[in-house]
Formats: structure tokens, C-alpha cells, sequence
């Protein structure tokens, strides 16, 4: 394994993050490389974008007339700011979705300032609350649409040989060039399933997100290339206000979206470039730190950008006086 990040307390090595690399060049040859690339790895959310690109396939964002911004939260993990809350309930409103249809139990908000106000108020939690609630309405209808809209078609939107997830995992392995049979299966943390392929393959996939001219079939193709758009149009609904997410999609020239356990993935347009991080133990205080360096070894040329995700770094260990005590140091150089 390759030591990513070194975490000191002191002078004091208290912590080794160790992690995969790999990044693809516009002929998906892996060009840099940390780690094992072959390694199945979960997408975990970083499948989010590609997860949508079956409704745009059918169309389904003309026939329930989606927004950019709802057609964005519909591949993010929203923060559950009350703008991504409304966000939701216009799509339930216009796809005549019910809350109860959600898989996900009752929640609160990912962002801690939202999370709090609700405590302090007394608000329950709701399903839609859930980071993931965008993906599941997408889901949901596309469960409908290939059941031929006959009734409660979109609630079995969750099982892993559903309709809809079958689709699902053939359009991964377009975009992946991973076969759909040998394509890892387990439950994500909101109950659907979650897909693993080797990391070049991960990387593979979001060079063709921001490069679709290297996708075949063409609904897929301006799927693709609908959902980078508006990526960089409303970076605030992929994630949400001071997050990674948020912040490296404000550049129109990446399109990003990270996962739970320490997975990261953006494709480049400009430089043609797919790229795919894994933490191997979980943690995501890091990434940030990870991607700023990735850039800047890589001679990234916008600097504004790399500026902004330093602004979010973590790279000072603060203890609970508020007081420094450490720091995180960077410790690989690409292959």
C-alpha cells in the first residue's frame, strides 16, 4: 500500500492514510498510478451521475418537464439545505411521488447547521431529508418507465434485479468498459445497490463524462453531456454551501462528485483526463488535500480553482481549545 497523507500530532507520524491513485489519459491508458488500478473499488456516490443517464436516455426530463437544478440534485448528495428540500418536493410534486415511496427511513440534514436548527425547532426527520433522495426519485422513475407505468411499478426502485437497477448496471459498464456480469454488487449506506469496478475502469468513466464525444450510443452520449453542463451551472445542488463537491464543480472544466469511504472521482476536459482516488481506510478529512495535490502535480493551469479547495483543506490538526497541535502533510508523487 502507498502512504497518501502522514498526520502528525507534534512532530509525531500518528496517522497514515493510505490510498490508490489512477488516472487515464484520452485513450484510456492509465498514465499515472498509485496502488493496485485492478483492485475492485465501490463507486459508492461518484455513480451518481452516471446512475441518471438512463433518464435522459428515455427522456424522462422532457416528460415530467425537470429543471436543470432538479436534474442536478437528481445526481448529487445534497446537504438537505432548504433549498435542495424544496428542490425535492417540486420533482415529487410533478412525478406525483410520495414520500413514503422513499426506501430511506426518516433523517436529518447532512449539514450540521440544518441538523441543528431542526433540533432547536422541534422539526422531525424526514426520508427526504437523506443525501440521497435526489438518485432514488431518479430511480423511481425509471422503475415506472420501464414498467410501463402500471401502479406502485417505481416502488420496487431499490431491489438489486429490478428493472431499474439492471439498467443502471448496464450503463456503468458502457461507460466503464466493464463487463456488466463481473461488476461488484453490494448495499449502499441508503439501501440501494452500490457498484464496484476496478479503479481504471472508475477512471475511464468520468474521462468520458467530461469527454462524451468517447461515448457510442448517443442518448447516453447528451445524457452525459446534459448532466457535466449543469454540474458547473449549479455546483451548489451536487453537494451543497463549503463543500468539496460544491467548490470543484464551480470550474467548467471538471466535472467531480466524490463518495462515502474515502472515494473521490473527476474527469478534466481540457487535459482529457480521467481521474480516481480511494482512501483505503474510510476517511474523508483528507480528500481535499489529495485533489489540491493531484492538480498541482498534474501543472494544473487554473490556479482560482485550486485556490478554492485549499480555502476548505484541512491541513491543521485544531484540538477542541481551538488550539493547533498538528498538521496533515501529503506524501505521494505521481508515477
Amino acid at each position: 500500500m502507498a502512504v497518501l497523507v502522514q498526520e502528525y500530532r507534534n512532530n509525531i507520524v500518528e496517522n497514515y492514510h493510505n490510498g490508490r491513485i489512477c488516472i487515464v489519459d484520452y485513450n484510456g491508458k492509465v498514465i499515472h498510478s498509485i496502488g493496485d488500478t485492478e483492485q475492485l473499488t465501490y463507486f459508492r456516490s461518484a455513480s451518481k451521475p452516471i446512475q441518471l443517464l438512463p433518464l435522459f436516455e428515455y427522456q424522462l426530463d422532457r416528460k415530467y418537464g425537470l429543471t436543470e437544478e432538479e436534474l442536478t440534485i437528481m445526481a448529487a448528495s445534497h446537504a438537505g439545505e432548504s433549498y435542495h428540500i424544496k428542490t425535492i418536493e417540486s420533482i415529487m410534486n410533478k412525478c406525483d411521488i410520495q414520500e413514503q415511496d422513499f426506501i430511506t427511513k426518516p433523517t436529518y440534514p447532512a449539514r450540521l447547521e440544518d441538523r441543528i436548527a431542526m433540533y432547536a425547532s422541534g422539526t422531525q426527520p424526514r426520508r427526504i431529508h437523506h443525501n440521497c433522495s435526489g438518485k432514488h426519485l431518479a430511480l423511481m422513475l425509471i422503475a415506472r418507465h420501464l414498467g410501463n407505468y402500471t401502479k406502485d411499478a417505481h416502488k420496487n426502485y431499490w431491489q438489486v434485479d429490478c428493472p431499474a437497477q439492471l439498467e443502471v448496471r448496464r450503463v456503468i459498464s458502457k461507460l466503464t468498459d466493464y463487463p456488466s456480469q463481473q461488476i461488484g454488487i453490494g448495499v449502499d449506506g441508503c439501501g440501494v445497490p452500490v457498484f464496484a469496478t476496478p479503479m481504471r475502469n472508475i477512471s475511464l468513466a468520468y474521462l468520458r463524462l467530461a469527454r462524451p464525444e468517447l461515448i457510442e450510443e448517443q442518448a447516453l452520449r447528451e445524457g452525459a453531456r446534459k448532466i457535466a453542463s449543469y454540474y458547473n451551472r449549479h455546483p451548489l445542488f451536487v453537494r451543497g454551501t463549503n463543500y468539496l463537491c460544491s467548490i470543484f464543480n464551480t470550474d467548467d472544466n471538471i466535472i467531480a462528485k466524490g463518495g462515502a469511504q474515502g472515494v473521490y472521482c473527476f474527469g478534466m476536459k481540457k487535459e482529457k483526463l480521467g481521474v480516481s482516488v480511494k482512501v483505503e481506510d474510510g476517511s474523508e478529512h483528507t480528500m481535499a488535500q489529495i485533489v489540491e495535490q493531484i492538480l498541482i502535480q498534474l501543472g494544473y493551469d487554473n490556479q482560482s480553482t485550486i485556490d478554492k479547495i485549499d480555502s476548505i483543506c484541512s491541513k491543521t490538526i485544531i484540538n477542541d481549545n481551538d488550539t493547533p497541535v498538528g498538521k496533515l502533510i501529503t506524501c505521494f508523487n505521481l508515477k
